[in-house]
């Protein structure tokens, strides 16, 4: 039915009096729109745009738009770079477009595209939104399978806030991929597959490049070892043509001269693994391990000039000292190709799954290394991979992920969660750490060593009386604290009381770059349902 929708209203010191007035419009079943236009007395005036569209098979399409002027005085006075802030929003999820002209066909069409010029054109969609995300990313896939083909076709644009310009940004418009899924040839235990894909990286400032590939993988699988075992080969042929445009002004990191428009690289490995699934039940619990063993090495090796492994080492040395102005004026190979694909190296992993008599899992133990045979500069930075999972009683669960560093022979970065919901109390904590293994090779004294690290806390717990939420985060790395709220509430039938505590930092698009915001408040809110909530916020200090 149309009409209008509750009216969200608010007063803020910064702002004014906000109002937002949503009017639905529903002509027909299977189509509506909703017109939010909005008001702010001290900052300006804008509109907000949503449509939506039901196709046959009831997929729903979801087109938001929006659009903000800002005063004058407003920007003047905050310093912000944009007066007009925009954006849209678009989602749409289709399975089944053209089933229905081939036998066996299975198809998806997958569209989640966004664009904002600012921030707070997220924040702007209601009365006090947050928003703090600089990193958005936009998709547009299709794939569609018959028998052992598939077809793929992806989109991917990046939209980097945090940058003055998204112009340098490198955006995959479109991939194109054909694949053959593994099948058996000649003999039963002999398997091939085939895949063709072409990559177009393009943006509007910088060099741009097409690469295409294909690559062949055949190999060779038998069970030893009575079945509790299993032993394979296999040959892995790749060939890849790579095409730069936009390049004239883009240099070789080794030569210094400019950098070749098109360049060729082709490999085969061969690799030989060895993997066992195996399962034991004991009294109280049940055990299986899985263990995965590969070696890789390269049969063949070429690399036109631009590719070859000095260009790698070149660039790597640049990278130590140039700024990123700088750097962007050289070729990076990074790019392109992983230089670990044609080394030699050794893939072990071993994974340990515990389950109570129940079925229900008990812990996890899983570790990775790889290992590269003729590279120690390599080798030295493949870190040694662990994670533990322990359910320590019902209700209560510890996970860690522990990067062990054989440079420093140090744990470089790891992150610990644990999780408990029992007896109406629900709570989480997550710590996270990596460090600056350069800062701590040059000096033995342990200060400054954090490249990240932080300690993110939330609880929720019902006294009956009232509910308590409490959330906390603290940047270890730079010893303060980030944000903080306390949340006490109280819902009965249609009415809601809410008072909250809180502190938050929110960045902001300046003439001189992003600067944050930092706001302690005090906030109460009264719920009538199904009528709108309604607010004060005191903020404490700027």
């Amino acid at each position: 039915k149309s009409g209008f929708m509750p009216l969200e209203f608010g007063s803020t010191s910064r702002e004014g009096y906000v109002f937002l007035t949503p009017f639905y419009i529903a002509p027909f079943n299977s189509w509506d729109m909703t017109l939010t236009p909005q008001f702010r007395t001290q900052r300006g005036n804008g509109l907000h745009y949503e449509l939506r569209i039901a196709d046959n098979k009831n997929s729903v399409a979801t087109l938001n738009v929006g659009y903000f002027k800002q005063y004058e005085n407003y920007m003047q006075t905050y310093d912000l770079k944009n007066k007009e802030i925009y954006g849209f929003d678009f989602y749409y999820k289709r399975e089944g477009i053209f089933g229905a002209l081939f036998d066996n066909y299975n198809d998806n069409l997958f569209a989640d595209l966004h664009y904002m010029n600012d921030l707070d054109y997220k924040r702007l969609q209601s009365v006090n939104g947050r928003f703090n995300t600089r990193l958005s990313t936009s998709r547009l896939n299709y794939f569609g399978q018959i028998s052992n083909h598939y077809i793929g076709i992806y989109g991917k644009y990046f939209l980097d806030l945090s940058n003055p310009s998204n112009a340098n940004t490198p955006q995959v418009l479109p991939s194109v991929q054909y694949h053959h899924y593994i099948s058996p040839i000649l003999l039963n235990n002999l398997f091939y597959s085939f895949n063709i894909e072409s990559k177009n990286i393009t943006r509007q400032s910088g060099y741009t490049y097409t690469q295409n590939s294909l690559s062949l993988p055949l190999g060779v699988s038998v069970p030893v070892l009575k079945n509790f075992a299993n032993l394979s080969g296999r040959i892995d042929g790749f060939v890849s043509n790579v095409s730069l445009g936009n390049a004239q002004n883009i240099n070789d990191p080794f030569t210094k001269q400019p950098v070749q428009s098109s360049m060729n690289y082709t490999y085969a490995n061969y690799q030989i693994a060895f993997n066992s699934d195996i399962a034991k039940p004991y009294k109280n619990f049940f055990h299986t391990v899985h263990f995965d063993s590969q070696f890789s090495a390269p049969l063949y090796y070429y690399a036109q000039y631009g590719l070859d492994s000095t260009r790698y080492e070149a660039y790597s040395e640049l990278a130590k000292t140039l700024n990123a102005e700088n750097l962007a004026q050289y070729w990076n190979p990074n790019d392109i190709i992983d230089i670990g694909a044609n080394k030699p190296k050794v893939d072990i992993k071993l994974s340990n799954y515990f389950y109570s008599t129940s079925g229900k899992e008990i812990g996890f133990y899983r570790i990775y290394q790889r290992i590269f045979t003729n590279d120690s500069a390599l080798n030295a930075n493949q870190p040694l991979r662990q994670e533990v999972g322990v359910n320590i009683f019902s209700g209560l669960t510890l996970t860690s992920n522990l990067f062990f560093s054989h440079r420093t022979n140090h744990f470089n970065e790891a992150s610990l969660t644990l999780n408990f919901d029992k007896f109406g109390l629900k709570a989480n904590a997550n710590y996270f750490f990596k460090l600056d293994e350069d800062t701590m090779l040059k000096s033995s004294a342990y200060n400054n060593i954090y490249s990240s690290a932080f300690l993110r806390a939330n609880m929720r717990y019902d006294f009956g009386y009232f509910t308590l939420d409490a959330n906390i985060g603290y940047d270890e790395a730079n010893a303060r604290l980030k944000d903080w709220s306390i949340v006490f509430s109280r819902d009965i039938a249609c009415f809601g009381i809410g008072l909250k505590f809180a502190t938050d930092v929110r960045p902001i698009f300046t003439n001189s770059g992003i600067d944050t915001l930092s706001n302690q408040y005090i906030k109460i809110e009264f719920r009538f349902s199904p009528l709108t909530p309604i607010g004060f916020t005191q903020k404490l200090q700027n």
